[in-house]
């Protein structure tokens, strides 16, 4: 496991968190000023892990670093 696992593994949870606050905001016509922070933070660390390396961290590879972070959280 390296830090660019829990990198990409935070970004996508944070992504995945903030999207159903985010079109909540839009469907009740209020501003998505917490969610949209959040998603942009979640953004940044995957496209930072993507930049520095680009080859290790495609969409198939994702899954894996969810199993190896939550392996190394176990052990």
């Amino acid at each position: 496991m390296s830090n660019y696992d829990v990198y990409i593994v935070i970004g996508v949870i944070l992504c995945g968190l903030a999207m159903p606050s985010f079109f909540g905001a839009l469907a009740e016509r209020r501003s998505p000023r917490a969610s949209l922070f959040v998603m942009i933070v979640g953004a940044s660390l995957i496209f930072f892990t993507h930049s520095q390396r680009p080859a290790q961290y495609d969409l198939r590879e994702v899954p894996h670093a969810f199993v190896r972070v939550l392996a190394y959280l176990i052990r």
